[in-house]
Formats: C-alpha cells, sequence, structure tokens
C-alpha cells in the first residue's frame, strides 16, 4: 500500500512540474484553431479583436507554424540569407513586384513614412498582395490590450501563443536577427518588425515582451496581418 501511495506521490510530482513551468511543452494541438480562413491563398486567423484586424498563422517565407520564415531589413521587400556569414539579398518573388511604378511620385525612402503599412516599401502587401499588410505598432498595441500572450515550447520551438478574446491563437516562433552578418538569439529570442517608423516588437523567452525602437540593418521575422472581411468557410481569391 505505501508504494502504491509512493508512486502517486511521484507521479503527483512530476505532473506538477510539467504543468506549471516556465515553460511549457505544448503539443501539436495548442496550434490548432478551430476555424481558419484563406486570403490570396494565405492562411489567417480571426483572433475576435475590436479592429477586426486578422492575423497570418505564420511568419512570411515560414514552411509552418514554428518555421520562423525570412529575415528583412526595415523597409526592405527582399529577404536576406547568409552565405558563409556574409549577406545575400534572395529574391523571393518576382522582380516587377518589388519595383515601384517609373510614375510613381511616393516618397522615394521608407524613412520618409511614419509608417510603410500598405505602401510599396511594405514587405507583406508587395509580395501576398491583396489586403495583406505589415502590422503596425498599434496593431501590436491591440494584441497587448485584448490578448492573452504565454511563452512556451511546440516540438522543441519556442515562442509566444496569442490567444484573443474569442479563443482564437497565433504563435510566434522565435526567429533571432540577421546583424552584420551574423545570423544570432535564434534560441531564445524573437525579433519581429512592424510598419511603424523602425519599431520591432523583440522578447526573450517568458522574461520580456516588448515593442521598442530597432535597427533600420537587422534583420527580422515579418508576421504579416490583414483586414479582410471575416468567413464562415475558406476563400481563395
Amino acid at each position: 500500500m505505501k508504494s502504491i501511495i509512493h508512486y502517486l506521490l511521484i507521479c503527483f510530482v512530476i505532473y506538477t512540474c510539467i504543468s506549471c513551468g516556465d515553460e511549457p511543452g505544448w503539443g501539436d494541438s495548442s496550434l490548432s484553431n478551430p476555424q481558419l480562413c484563406i486570403h490570396m491563398g494565405h492562411k489567417y486567423v480571426d483572433l475576435g479583436l475590436p479592429s477586426g484586424t486578422k492575423w497570418a498563422t505564420m511568419n512570411m517565407g515560414a514552411k509552418d507554424t514554428l518555421d520562423p520564415g525570412y529575415h528583412y531589413r526595415w523597409g526592405n521587400t527582399t529577404a536576406i540569407e547568409l552565405i558563409d556569414d556574409e549577406e545575400f539579398y534572395c529574391d523571393v518573388t518576382n522582380s516587377k513586384a518589388m519595383q515601384p511604378d517609373s510614375d510613381d511620385e511616393e516618397p522615394t525612402s521608407p524613412f520618409e513614412y511614419y509608417s510603410i503599412s500598405g505602401t510599396k516599401f511594405d514587405v507583406a502587401h508587395n509580395q501576398w498582395k491583396g489586403e495583406w499588410r505589415m502590422p503596425t505598432k498599434k496593431d501590436y498595441e491591440e494584441l497587448f490590450e485584448y490578448c492573452t500572450f504565454r511563452y512556451g515550447v511546440i516540438n522543441e520551438k519556442g515562442g509566444y501563443r496569442i490567444e484573443g478574446p474569442n479563443g482564437n491563437h497565433i504563435f510566434l516562433p522565435n526567429t533571432g536577427h540577421i546583424l552584420s552578418g551574423k545570423f544570432v538569439d535564434a534560441t531564445y529570442n524573437g525579433y519581429y518588425w512592424t510598419a511603424t517608423n523602425c519599431i520591432e516588437l523583440r522578447f526573450f523567452k517568458s522574461k520580456e515582451i516588448k515593442l521598442k525602437s530597432g535597427d533600420s540593418s537587422h534583420g527580422m521575422g515579418i508576421r504579416a496581418v490583414c483586414n479582410y472581411p471575416p468567413s464562415n468557410k475558406d476563400t481563395e481569391d
């Protein structure tokens, strides 16, 4: 009898350690949402936000939800890849989509904008088309106000699970960033550009997540948003 009680006590302690840790291990089910919709070939989630903004299910250039995807400099629509610790631009879309029209009278530099969201310097709008765009500082502030953030690990990939008021969620994986030809901080840190004046979202495990001024020369991840009308079923445009 004592051995049974001892065994149950050990199981309880193990369960408590797994369930209450700062970095919980989540299964694949933590990635599932009851309803996903599609706009211009890319999936998005309706988090139930007051603005109606929808968030993409994965980063730009990512193969799946856990993939950090491509890294971009702020205001640059071409991804960066590293070869032998040197930076090269990776043309991930057709070149015509990245070139401004010759008759375009808009500013010639992204730094002339307070926000590049929806402009020719917006990589999400440039490549994914339709209503897709880079999120602004205000978009991320809306997540902070209305959503629940929890850091965890899924299949050995760390990141933040962000749950909206309606119970739907997105997952922002650790991305690291590209700095002076080096890929750094990929194990624990997440770096995401906003469209607003070189503002970035940065997090270090579960200890810190905040918006701050970034260096435009750093390569960071991008999670696109759209204001496409909600739908009761998947739609393809």
